[in-house]
């Protein structure tokens, strides 16, 4: 099936770096970027549903030290949310004031979820969830795409959850009702999983995925690579050079 959307929902970043490698990322979800920990599949339902009530509350939020870990972000602070359970990890840069940061934050958490609700409610949309963590029976997957269905009120929503199963003989597919399929596979790199899930079986999956406009997203990213490429082209100097390039980084980050 061909999807008008691709919306990843959690419950940790690879879910949107494998939706932005297979060029099927539109935009920045409210949850991309946010580590679930122990939140199950129901809970993002809850607060998708809910319309993200309670989410990045300021009074809610409390420090967490680093994890100690080699892919830790050591250019933002960490934050727990109490309220939602959720971990932000790339969100609040080192050295900013809490206060300054989240004003910065909130306002562009609020662009996101309200993108998000407005392009569920429409279409042909596929709501992907991966986790290594939470796992999910089939019944929980199936009243998880009703739920979101009766919300928005949109049939066509479908919901794709990959999960990282240790010790897993091979892969599995079942699809509990039309339009839900629980896709549980092997782990073959426990140190690659911990990152971005492991990628022979998520390139697999996510690669089988289509999407309206990949084309065209495909040759603007081509497109904004080359320009970064060639954008130190004329500094001599490396510093130079490498900051032009970043400079166009950060304006184009849905086409890196």
């Amino acid at each position: 099936m061909t999807y008008d959307r691709v919306i990843g929902i959690g419950q940790y970043c690879a879910t949107a770096m494998y939706l932005q490698r297979h060029v099927l990322r539109t935009f920045s979800s409210p949850l991309d970027w946010l580590w679930g920990g122990d939140l199950p599949l129901t809970g993002y339902v809850d607060l998708i549903v809910s319309g993200f009530r309670g989410f990045l509350q300021k009074e809610n939020l409390e420090p967490l030290g680093k994890m100690g870990v080699v892919y830790d972000d050591l250019q933002h602070d960490y934050y727990r949310d109490r309220g939602t359970r959720l971990i932000s990890m790339h969100d609040f840069a080192t050295g900013v004031p809490f206060d300054r940061a989240f004003a910065e934050e909130r306002a562009k958490y609020d662009r996101r979820i309200a993108r998000f609700l407005a392009s569920v409610r429409t279409g042909r949309v596929l709501l992907v969830y991966q986790t290594r963590i939470d796992h999910p029976d089939d019944a929980a997957v199936a009243d998880g795409l009703r739920r979101l269905r009766d919300r928005f009120g949109n049939p066509a929503i479908d919901l794709l959850v990959i999960e990282h199963v240790e010790g897993s003989a091979g892969l599995s597919v079942t699809e509990p009702v039309v339009g839900a399929r629980h896709v549980r596979g092997p782990v073959y790199d426990a140190a690659l999983d911990a990152v971005l899930g492991d990628r022979r079986l998520c390139d697999s999956i996510y690669g089988g995925i289509r999407c309206r406009g990949r084309t065209l997203r495909r040759c603007r990213r081509t497109l904004v690579k080359l320009a970064v490429r060639l954008a130190g082209f004329f500094h001599f100097d490396p510093a130079a050079r490498k900051a032009a390039r970043e400079r166009l980084k950060r304006r184009c980050p849905r086409w890196m």
